[in-house]
């Protein structure tokens, strides 16, 4: 993986983690509504973060394929 790349998904998780911990301390709601909405928004970074492996998997598959015809 680049470089590059790797470094901004160290940023990009790490932004998400300075975010959501300041939701938490300045979320005007319930404790059970707060965990609630966590859930939630875990559940979707989750099932998009893994949408995104599988295509980057599939990309990697593919020039995995074109390297090895080349050679």
């Amino acid at each position: 993986m680049n470089k590059s790349i790797l470094n901004l998904l160290i940023g990009i998780g790490a932004g998400a983690l300075a975010g959501a911990t300041a939701m938490l301390f300045l979320a005007p709601k319930s404790g059970v509504e707060t965990r609630e909405d966590i859930r939630i928004k875990y559940e979707n970074l989750n099932y998009k973060t893994s949408e995104e492996l599988n295509k980057m998997k599939g990309k990697l598959k593919e020039l995995q394929e074109k390297v090895s015809r080349k050679n």
